[in-house]
């Protein structure tokens, strides 16, 4: 799939290149800890309703997923027939529709790359790429 999301000209093939700034979120308190970001940049696993797993990065197994859980390079995430999820990235989200896998291919402060196996996503851009 190629889609060109971007200003200036920028494409990206073989995913969706989505926004830039992607850590722009400022967190305090309860919500601070809750959502404990990596060093790097990354999103968060917003929504989760009915069958949703999630593979981070560094395992080969599945499992279920919490509110908030952190999103970065190289996780998966499939939503079963009967559910649905949405992954917040900066004021950015990408909301995935029932049978739906997303693998975030990159994900850092210029962009985020994410490739589409199979399902359909939604994706709201608050604040696209400036040039």
């Amino acid at each position: 799939m190629v889609r060109n999301l971007a200003h200036a000209g920028r494409r990206c093939i073989g995913g969706l290149l989505l926004c830039r700034h992607v850590d722009g979120v400022a967190r305090t308190g309860a919500d601070a800890a809750r959502c404990r970001r990596p060093a790097g940049p990354s999103g968060r696993l917003d929504l989760i309703d009915g069958a949703v797993s999630f593979r981070p990065a560094a395992s080969d197994t599945w499992a279920l997923p919490v509110p908030n859980r952190v999103v970065t390079t190289g996780d998966r995430l499939w939503v079963d027939s009967v559910g649905h999820a949405e992954v917040e990235v900066g004021p950015n989200a990408l909301r995935m529709a029932p049978e739906t896998e997303l693998d975030v291919v990159h994900l850092d402060d210029d962009m985020v790359q994410v490739r589409l196996p199979q399902g359909t996503i939604d994706v709201r851009i608050k604040e696209p790429i400036r040039a």
